[in-house]
């Protein structure tokens, strides 16, 4: 009988201790697996180190890395989560593990808040840069306002805010390295292209949709709504006809987060490449309209090596000396890296040593370890979430403190100011690869018909493929005259003419200018053209009676050939009249009255969010309408051949 009971009690034992290690073994096979941290070189090769080594420079997150279990930052929620790659278009349920890192990264974002320190907006009488820098040929003697001296003399921060925003800028580092991404490799993958809508962006995203599907492009477009906002009439059409879906930021952060804080303004592109499911991404504002066919740029050579491309701006780099305290950045004043864009020619060449003093004749951005000049234009940025991921957590945290201290600290109220630099900076700081477009920004308006002046309408921005291979012949150039490229030796990937001799020596007419000129210039040919100045929305456009003088209708787009003979004016006001508005039959009026947002049962009609709740008033909605009927009139009548060029 006692036998009997043993052998029962040790069989019980035997099963719980079975049970036991099968549960436990299926904790761990869920529990995120940690990032590997390693450090990869810039293209200029690896920063200087300050005295303290820089937390978390060189260490980088990367989602599908295999390394040892880290910890797991407490998060606020326990409830079991589900796997986001059997849900519908992979966005995972409430508290899913995706959600829980995204719980725990934001609850260090604002931990981390400066919040002991007032808004940054005094800036010294004594600061001499109280207008944008160009970086044309007659902004080229002014190029001396942009170094250390003169930026650290702007933007006033004490030495007790400067300390406080760097303690709270590395704290959020170190804690973020302790946070493991779940090791979920559906989560982001694949490529396409990202852009925030919501009121009038909808429409706005809606047209450069249509643009790029009239390309020829069939890449996936995901259109970021906002909190608190919807636009169903518009989602469901791009869904079923485009390629195209909306997504929430409820994809990563939990309602209860959505709820809490009230992100607004730039902070959306950063929520919304976040969101995105992507693991290769075109961001694009959603007045950014391309005009080629964009489904093989994340093949291209110079896209894979970087894993980044960023376009400029129209004006050289603000940036404060105070950033690269803050941030613990090394800035190497005895080694000058460049000439605004010109990193290869021999800095002995442009730079006379004897006689120029580095802290005040010589721009603080040309220095090695300082963010590359031209400032950056973020109208479109190519990246890959998966190389890239600490760069856009940290950008995200320049973002949501953006407005109070560090889009001032970027740009000191240049041009601009906003979201434009943090995407850059937290790539240079981890010393993560990117390629920076050094082509010319376009322009297109037109003259004034009341001869008041010129009015510029848009940007051009270069294909960054071309401008890579001007880049590359460059290189090759310079090497030929010099024997030797800026901070490399004839062994850097070309060998240079036996015949060429060196020669060093400063050169009194060398002009930086006229080199970007010859090299880059605008010779690229334009890929996007950000029309910000008005806007392709159709009510603020007829209320404002734009490209209308004395009664008669004439076209703003006139650099023909930046647009390669594509007539984006015509394209849009078709895509207003055939989604937009819809003639009535059987009016009594000589232009008849309009259906508006899918009133007359016409498939192609969207009733947009933004123009329902702006147009109460029906007889707007028919002016609108017949503005936009005039107008779609005139283009189809009046061709770019009529067109004077720039």
């Amino acid at each position: 009988m006692r036998t009997r009971l043993l052998y029962r009690s040790l069989f019980l034992w035997v099963v719980i201790l079975i049970v036991v290690l099968t549960v436990r073994k299926s904790t761990y096979s869920n529990v995120p697996v940690s990032l590997s941290q390693h450090a990869s070189d810039t293209k200029t090769g690896p920063k200087p180190v300050t005295e303290n080594t820089k937390p978390g420079t060189g260490n980088v997150l990367q989602i599908n890395d295999v390394g040892q279990l880290a910890k797991v930052v407490e998060s606020s929620s326990t409830q079991t989560a589900a796997d986001p790659a059997k849900t519908k278009d992979k966005t995972p349920p409430k508290d899913s593990d995706v959600q829980k890192f995204f719980r725990s990264f934001f609850k260090i974002v604002m931990k981390n808040e400066p919040s002991g320190i007032a808004k940054l907006e005094k800036y010294s009488s004594d600061c001499r840069v109280v207008e944008d820098v160009g970086y044309w040929e007659s902004d080229e003697a002014r190029w001396g306002l942009l170094s250390f001296d003169d930026l650290n003399r702007c933007l006033m921060i004490s030495k007790q805010e400067k300390q406080h925003l760097s303690q709270t800028h590395q704290k959020f580092v170190q804690e973020l390295q302790l946070l493991s991404f779940p090791e979920q490799n559906d989560f982001y993958q694949k490529d396409g292209i990202v852009v925030v809508g919501g009121s009038k962006f909808s429409i706005l995203a809606f047209e450069m949709i249509k643009v790029i599907r009239a390309h020829g492009s069939s890449l996936p477009v995901e259109v970021f709504i906002p909190p608190g906002e919807s636009d169903p009439e518009f989602c469901t059409f791009i869904k079923s006809n485009l390629n195209a879906k909306c997504i929430s930021i409820d994809r990563i952060f939990p309602p209860d987060i959505v709820e809490s804080y009230n992100f607004k303004g730039y902070q959306f592109k950063s929520l919304a490449m976040l969101a995105s499911s992507f693991e290769n991404l075109l961001l694009l504002d959603a007045d950014n309209l391309p005009i080629v066919d964009l489904d093989d740029i994340f093949q291209s050579q110079v896209y894979r090596d970087n894993g980044m491309i960023i376009w400029p701006d129209y004006w050289r780099r603000t940036t404060s000396p105070k950033y690269y305290s803050i941030a613990q950045i090394s800035v190497d004043f005895t080694h000058r890296a460049r000439n605004f864009v010109d990193d290869l020619t021999p800095s002995s060449v442009y730079t006379d040593y004897e006689k120029m003093d580095p802290y005040s004749d010589i721009p603080l951005h040309d220095f090695q370890g300082a963010l590359p000049d031209p400032s950056t234009e973020s109208g479109q940025l190519m990246i890959n979430k998966k190389t890239h991921l600490s760069s856009l957590l940290l950008s995200f945290y320049y973002n949501v403190h953006g407005p109070k201290y560090y889009y001032p600290i970027f740009s000191q109220g240049r041009s601009g100011e906003g979201d434009k630099e943090s995407f850059i900076a937290a790539a240079h700081y981890y010393n993560l690869t990117y390629y920076q477009v050094k082509s010319s920004t376009g322009s297109d308006g037109y003259h004034k018909k009341d001869g008041s002046g010129f009015k510029g309408i848009a940007m051009y921005q270069r294909d960054f493929r071309e401008d890579y291979q001007s880049y590359l012949s460059t290189k090759r150039e310079v090497l030929a005259q010099y024997g030797e490229i800026n901070g490399a030796n004839s062994t850097d990937d070309f060998v240079p003419r036996s015949s060429v001799a060196k020669n060093l020596g400063f050169d009194p007419n060398y002009s930086a200018v006229k080199f970007h000129q010859k090299h880059y210039g605008n010779k690229a040919s334009s890929m996007f053209v950000h029309c910000n100045i008005p806007k392709f929305d159709p009510l603020m456009m007829y209320r404002n009676n734009e490209n209308v003088y004395q009664g008669q209708h004439f076209r703003s787009f006139n650099n023909l050939k930046e647009l390669k003979g594509f007539d984006l004016e015509l394209t849009i006001f078709k895509i207003f009249k055939d989604h937009v508005c819809t003639k009535m039959q059987n009016s009594a009026s000589s232009w008849g009255s309009f259906g508006f947002g899918g009133t007359s049962g016409t498939k192609n009609l969207i009733q947009f969010q933004y123009l329902t709740t702006e147009l109460k008033d029906l007889q707007e909605r028919d002016e609108m309408c017949l503005y936009i009927q005039k107008r779609y009139e005139y283009l189809s009548q009046n061709g770019l051949d009529t067109v004077t060029p720039l």
